[in-house]
Order: C-alpha cells, then structure tokens, then sequence
C-alpha cells in the first residue's frame, strides 16, 4: 500500500485556491463595467433630495414618490462629481436612473438603492460612460491584491509541484 503524502495535498489545495483567485481576477474586471445589457432603467418622480454627511463624506440621497429605497451615487464617483447639479432636483422632477441588474429585485426591499446612471429630461447628469470611468480607480487595489494573491498561489502550485515530483523519484 502507498503511503499518503501530504505534499499532493498541499498541491491540490494550491491549484484550488489559485484558480478560485484567477476567477476573481477576472470577476472585477467585470464587475463594474456596466452597460445598458447588465442594469435595469426605472424612472420615478423626485420627493426629496438630502445630504448627509457620514464621516468626511457627503453622502446624497435621492427619494422617489415610487420608490421606497433612497436612490444613491457610490462614494468613488459622489468624490468625482459636480453634486450641485444633482442637489438641485426639485420635488416633482422626472429622473430616470439606472441600477445593476443582480440588485433589481431589491427595489422597495432595501434601505438604500446604488444608481449607476441618472437624467433628467433635459440632461443626463451621470452617464454610464462616466460612472465606469469614475469607478474605476476605486477598484485598483482590488484588483492588485488578487493579482498578487494568484500569483503567489501559483509559485506556490510550482514549489508543491516540484517537492511531489522531487518525492517520487
């Protein structure tokens, strides 16, 4: 009978993790590149439009006669944007806004509700193009963690890789 080695274990459990990293890699490419084919439009007509400030923040809250969610902006692109031109909404307004696709069914269940894009009908205030391209630093160190992770994990596939053929000769 063979004896167990713990060193095909360890490789097993390596290339695991390390494809689990690759597909998370991966994953936040993706993650915030919206389009019009992965988020959903809604319009609504503006109740009220608040800030609050959380911490060193100002956080800006949209409510909707439709709506029982507050509609807001993430903190990345609220630090990029013009906020005056959004704070000026008026009770009655008509907006039309658009949120991912996978938070759909949350509408009217949760507190707060993330837009990634927001108009009026006479001017669009946040474009998708934009909400990408002011989310997109934000998501840097992310994506470096990942990528030093996987790579670690695959020196670490290549050294168990090496001791399991080293242990059989």
């Amino acid at each position: 009978m063979k004896k167990f080695k713990p060193s095909i274990l360890i490789f097993i459990l390596l290339l695991l993790f390390f494809i689990g990293s690759l597909m998370l890699f991966f994953q936040l490419f993706s993650l915030y590149n919206q389009t019009e084919d992965n988020t959903v439009s809604y319009t609504a007509t503006v109740e009220s439009v608040e800030f609050n400030q959380i911490g060193s923040n100002p956080r800006l809250l949209i409510h909707t006669q439709e709506y029982t969610n507050a509609l807001m902006l993430h903190t990345s692109v609220e630090k990029q944007m013009d906020l005056e031109t959004v704070s000026q909404l008026q009770k009655g307004d008509t907006i039309t806004f658009r949120i991912e696709k996978r938070n759909a069914e949350e509408m009217n269940n949760a507190d707060l509700m993330m837009i990634v894009s927001l108009k009026t009908d006479t001017s669009e205030l946040l474009t998708l193009e934009q909400f990408n391209q002011y989310i997109e630093p934000a998501t840097y160190p992310s994506k470096i963690a990942s990528l030093v992770l996987s790579t670690t994990l695959l020196i670490g596939c290549a050294i168990s890789l090496y001791s399991v053929k080293k242990g059989r000769k």
